[in-house]
């Protein structure tokens, strides 16, 4: 699976930089390749085309059809922010032949690319899950067909249309796809209920992977609510009750004391989703009864989360924490999520597995469970690595219990040795997202949190193990020994576009590397930024950075610190265009760019309509700190809290 990344990855590296053959505005289309065979309903689209530059991002026009004259058009989309890539919302399930061709169509209508054509086949190996199949009927057949994957057959498993009840197990996971050249769950509409905290399914080493028309449910709900009874100022503590609704009245089972990615947080009574205020997870608590339990401490290092609370008797506050979710994503190849729902899952939608390529989210939608009608959670959503990022589209998120969708979510490598001044040894682990030649690299000084240079890696050495070897395309200075580096080019063409997210604990969107299209997007009650570009990863000195971005016609209402945040102070952010978006409400600031140099910031409203702050608090539409080539025009304030940009 890696040998294929690689090669993948040197095919796309050079997209960047890349010139259509012959000059002009003519593209080349190679993916799906003339002539392939697939069992994808929703295949991969890419193609080659002219440099992306600030100014000049084109928008691309492709068809597919059922016939070689395009008489029959089945979809078609217009693709902007300089993307060379598609999926389709339009499932292709008719096993035929199908054609596709692609052209430029903004600024300036261009030509239609030659026309391929690819074709849908049945699977080797189909398995059907009868109607009123049990547990062991189920993981049975699941099991048997993903031993078949890995044999090297393409499978179908298609559910009869029912509701399935999984577990209990003992397994992490109920079946593993594992190295599949093709792999279809066909859900019909079924519904599943996970017993056990477990995962679905881990998905590893393989290709062509598709979950369609499921809802995944989880016995154990995915969250508790509970209620303030009581107010101690004095010992700065709390009471609080577990409502009847819920059938565990075990607060560890939601916020062990000792356990990571555990949140106990304070929910809006009027804006569903907007969490604040809380309890970090090892503050002190005490059962008094069933269900009732005083949390909270006078220790000083505790005396701020009881500030920002402002506690107060009828409070809702909500426990959570990550257990397994939905699947598990790992170096794979394609994989498509469509029509799928996911009621309070209490894990990610895809765990993060890193250095998959590819990955589409259709309609894939995170709910409240209806058995609790006063939840303010739904779950949580996703992280992801790749070098082609995920699209996703046409998804819900809703009442998240902590960040959205985390594009980019890989480490950096340290320096270990500098040979001279363009060769270097970095360390690097198994779950680092690879560095290939072209690849730009951004180094930073952990100490200082300063940037300290950056270049294109020539040529790569990893024969030694936890180790690579980078040849750079110019000479770097001596570096201090905290020199850490990222690889901004690990992810690239990143689309997320008509998603909406009411509600989340921690931030909207977050998005680190080269190549994204955020558009027609809603983020609305979310405690942190909602749109985060450049975002780092734990510790701030991370070099971290967004290039080539386009964030156009998004609504983000009345989310926390800054509605759109771009850049950092140790990596440079570069060409990004921030236009014609809807900002209602914002706290700090509409829009922060830091250490952004090349940047259009145009035809941005901003609006006031919830009432949630006071008339006397304002804030700047625009703040630029350290930042070059930064072009501001049309601003629209409609907000007489809005200080416009000078």
């Amino acid at each position: 699976m890696l040998r294929h990344l690689l090669v993948i990855a040197l095919i796309i590296a050079p997209l960047a930089t890349l010139h259509a053959a012959g000059g002009g505005s003519h593209l080349e289309p190679f993916e799906p390749a003339n002539g392939e065979k697939l069992i994808n309903y929703h295949p991969h689209f890419q193609w080659r085309g002219p440099e992306m530059t600030l100014d000049d991002q084109p928008e691309c026009e492709i068809q597919i059809a059922a016939d070689s004259d395009f008489r029959r058009v089945l979809a078609t989309d217009v693709i902007g922010g300089g993307m060379n890539r598609f999926y389709s919302m339009v499932s292709l399930t008719e096993p035929r032949e199908y054609f596709w061709r692609v052209r430029i169509q903004k600024p300036a209508a261009g030509p239609w690319s030659a026309t391929f054509r690819f074709t849908i086949v049945a699977p080797e190996k189909r398995f059907t899950i009868a109607k009123g199949s049990d547990s062991t009927m189920v993981l049975e057949t699941l099991r048997k067909a993903a031993a078949t994957a890995k044999a090297g057959h393409t499978v179908e498993v298609a559910f009869e249309k029912g509701d399935y009840t999984l577990g209990p197990m003992e397994d992490r996971v109920a079946f593993r796809i594992d190295h599949a050249p093709g792999f279809r769950v066909e859900g019909n509409g079924s519904s599943i209920t996970m017993v056990s905290a477990t995962l679905f399914s881990e998905v590893s080493g393989s290709q062509n992977v598709e979950f369609r028309q499921l809802t995944m449910k989880w016995a154990t709900p995915g969250h508790i609510m509970m209620e303030v009874t009581k107010v101690l100022p004095e010992t700065r503590e709390i009471e609080v009750a577990i409502p009847s609704s819920y059938p565990v009245k075990d607060l560890e089972t939601y916020w062990p004391e000792s356990g990571n990615n555990t949140f106990l947080i304070k929910v809006h009574p009027k804006f569903p989703g907007k969490y604040a205020g809380g309890f970090r997870a090892g503050t002190a608590r005490t059962k008094l009864s069933e269900g009732v339990y005083r949390i909270g401490s006078a220790d000083e290092k505790d005396r701020g989360d009881w500030e920002r609370s402002h506690w107060q008797v009828g409070d809702r506050i909500a426990a959570t924490h990550y257990r397994p979710g939905f699947i598990q994503n790992q170096n794979n190849d394609k994989l498509v999520l469509k029509d799928i729902t996911l009621v309070d899952t209490p894990g990610a939608i895809s765990g993060n597995g890193g250095r998959n390529d590819k990955v589409a989210y259709l309609n894939v939608d995170v709910v409240p469970d209806t058995r609790f009608p006063d939840c303010r959670l739904a779950g949580h959503a996703s992280s992801e690595g790749g070098r082609i990022a995920a699209w996703i589209e046409q998804c819900d998120f809703h009442l998240l219990g902590d960040d959205n969708y985390n594009a980019g979510y890989f480490f950096d490598y340290e320096l270990l040795h500098q040979h001279d001044e363009p060769t270097l040894t970095m360390k690097i682990q198994p779950w680092d997202e690879l560095i290939f030649p072209g690849d730009r690299l951004r180094f930073a000084d952990q100490k200082t949190n300063r940037a300290v240079g950056e270049a294109i890696a020539v040529t790569v050495d990893t024969s030694v193990k936890d180790e690579v070897k980078v040849t750079l395309d110019r000479p770097l200075p001596s570096l201090p020994a905290s020199t850490i580096a990222s690889n901004n080019q690990g992810t690239q063409r990143y689309v997320y576009r008509n998603n909406r997210q009411n509600g989340g604990r921690g931030h909207g969107l977050k998005f680190k590397g080269y190549g994204a299209l955020i558009e027609n997007n809603t983020f609305e009650n979310i405690a942190g930024i909602g749109i985060y570009l450049g975002c780092p990863e734990g510790p701030q000195t991370i070099a971290r950075s967004a290039d080539m971005v386009t964030v156009r016609r998004n609504t983000v209402t009345l989310c926390g610190w800054h509605s759109i945040e771009a850049g950092q102070p140790a990596a440079r952010s570069e060409r990004l265009r921030i236009e014609d978006n809807v900002i209602r409400d914002s706290k700090d600031a509409g829009i922060s760019l830091i250490n952004v140099h090349g940047a259009l910031v145009r035809g941005n409203t901003f609006e006031s309509i919830t009432g949630f702050f006071e008339p006397r608090e304002s804030y700047r539409s625009l703040i630029l700190k350290d930042c070059t080539d930064v072009r501001v025009s049309g601003e629209v304030l409609k907000d007489n809290r809005v200080k416009a940009n000078p």
